[in-house]
């Protein structure tokens, strides 16, 4: 693994009431010092691409090759230590692990002292216009998401907390994760009816629960999933949403398609006693600051899934050979990397896949 300096100069406008948090995190990350999980305490990640953690029939019928990217504080000695594992966005038709968002919250997560995986799962609807078909690839990267995080938890070098995984995503993948945290399995195979070839053929073994939800705009097909005193979530989603309603309707663009977003998710799970935090703004399904969204994220995640057991941390040592710092969108630009496409949802063409990786987009 290669340990990265990952220096951001990148802007998004964030909102005017978090530039003070953000003015405290720089200062406690120069610094080295600060709260574990809450506050950016390591200056150094080490960033490993294109792990392979299972293979499964894709769509098309081909064996799929599965990959996730995974992000480590450097010198971190912790014998225990929490997961954050997150799914990309692309409509379940197209995205990769290196979705920038994810790129950018993973870095900012695993200078908290996280570890974090970004995960590539099957993609492909074969009928755009089928709610069935929007189904079934829900189920499939839910199963893809299993895998991975059994995979990752099984890695005894990693030191992962079982206890502690932490899922979440942007869009799509925030759909998946809401569903891996949530999904009632006998309903789901009851609407699908024959589950053959959605399974996976990862590694064996126990699939951790859900510590807790960052769901970024995304939504469950049935609300009632939510259980009494289950895995805290915390969402951001725009009001005027018609992607994935805040609310409840139609989703995807397919008529017969309906799901329940942030906004229901919220209100439900108030009712229920579910650890619950919402925020949103006045905007449709667009992306949201990595900077908005990254502490509160962190303090949420603190205060209901660590528990507030932050420990205070000494700065990461110093003398290793360090390669130069990279922006984060230029990082991936600089490697040799096989050709391929990934259209994020702001509807830029980026070069995608590693060696070895391959991409199952219509």
């Amino acid at each position: 693994m290669t340990p990265v300096n990952e220096h951001s100069n990148r802007l998004m406008n964030p909102v005017a009431r978090l530039l003070a948090i953000g003015a405290m995190v720089c200062a406690l990350s120069a610094a080295g010092q600060g709260v574990r999980y809450r506050d950016s305490v390591f200056s150094e990640i080490s960033y490993t691409m294109g792990v392979h953690y299972s293979s499964a029939p894709s769509v098309k019928g081909f064996e799929a090759y599965l990959t996730l990217d995974l992000y480590e504080p450097v010198d971190d000695t912790a014998p225990s230590r929490p997961l954050v594992m997150l799914m990309h966005a692309g409509g379940f038709i197209s995205g990769a692990a290196h979705d920038y968002t994810l790129r950018s919250l993973c870095f900012a997560l695993a200078r908290r002292g996280y570890v974090c995986a970004s995960i590539n799962y099957r993609v492909g609807v074969p009928d755009t216009t089928s709610s069935l078909d929007y189904v079934k690839a829900i189920y499939r990267v839910v199963e893809d998401a299993r895998a991975a995080a059994r995979y990752v938890v099984a890695q005894q070098d990693l030191r992962i907390d079982p206890e502690r995984v932490i899922v979440g995503g942007n869009s799509a993948g925030a759909v998946a994760a809401l569903h891996y945290a949530c999904m009632d399995d006998s309903a789901m195979a009851a609407r699908i009816g024959d589950t053959a070839g959605i399974g996976d053929t990862g590694t064996a073994g126990p699939t951790p629960g859900a510590a807790a939800v960052l769901n970024m705009w995304g939504g469950l097909l049935d609300p009632s999933w939510i259980q009494p005193g289950g895995p805290p979530i915390i969402s951001f989603h725009g009001t005027a949403d018609t992607v994935v309603p805040f609310r409840c309707g139609h989703a995807l663009g397919v008529p017969d398609l309906t799901m329940c977003g942030s906004g229901a998710i919220d209100s439900l799970a108030r009712a229920r006693a579910t650890p619950t935090e919402l925020h949103t703004l006045d905007t449709g399904h667009v992306e949201f600051p990595v900077e908005y969204v990254t502490p509160l994220m962190a303090d949420f995640l603190y205060r209901f899934v660590m528990g507030g057991s932050g420990i205070i941390a000494r700065a990461p040592l110093h003398g290793a050979p360090r390669p130069r710092g990279l922006h984060a969108m230029l990082y991936m630009t600089e490697q040799a990397m096989r050709e391929g496409y990934f259209t994020d949802l702001r509807g830029r063409s980026t070069r995608a896949g590693a060696p070895g990786v391959g991409f199952d987009i219509r």
